[in-house]
């Protein structure tokens, strides 16, 4: 639990958990305001998107990079560590696992019917995928007349 504070004074009080599977993170729970505040849900989603990533093999240092730093005008700190946001207390959140909680390495996943997009050099390599000439991962993929890429957002129609 964390206190951050707004810049108008006010305290919003934050629950974060990092749930892990062996020594591996794999579910992020970010928890704000009541049921129902736009706040809260904000949290949730923003949970839940950092939660698919983990469960797809995205690694834990590339969201943390992706998400330190982010100032949303909120700060405290949590861990001993200065927070400015929701996705900056998510990041450090897994940069501070305690190691007395990382336990053994969990057993190998079951196959799916599906694979799951593997990962070279901390990108995304889809099957089928071309380069994206705005990211140059391997995530640009043809969808509805367009190309759109997985891994940045970049879309070009036409």
């Amino acid at each position: 639990m964390v206190k951050l504070l707004s810049p108008d004074g006010g305290k919003r009080s934050f629950l974060v958990t990092v749930n892990l599977l062996g020594d591996k993170p794999i579910e992020v729970i970010l928890t704000s305001g009541k049921a129902g505040d736009e706040a809260n849900a904000d949290s949730e989603a923003l949970g839940r998107v950092v939660s698919i990533a983990l469960q797809y093999g995205v690694p834990p240092e590339a969201l943390i990079r992706t998400l330190r730093g982010i100032n949303g005008g909120l700060y405290g700190t949590y861990q001993g560590r200065l927070v400015s946001s929701k996705a900056d207390l998510i990041a450090v959140a897994l940069e501070t696992i305690p190691e007395a909680f990382k336990g053994t390495p969990a057993a190998p996943p079951q196959p799916t019917a599906e694979p799951l997009p593997s990962l070279s050099g901390g990108g995304i390599e889809l099957a089928g995928a071309s380069p994206c000439p705005s990211c140059g991962e391997k995530a640009l993929v043809r969808e509805e007349g367009c190309w759109n890429c997985q891994a940045c957002g970049y879309s070009k129609c036409g």
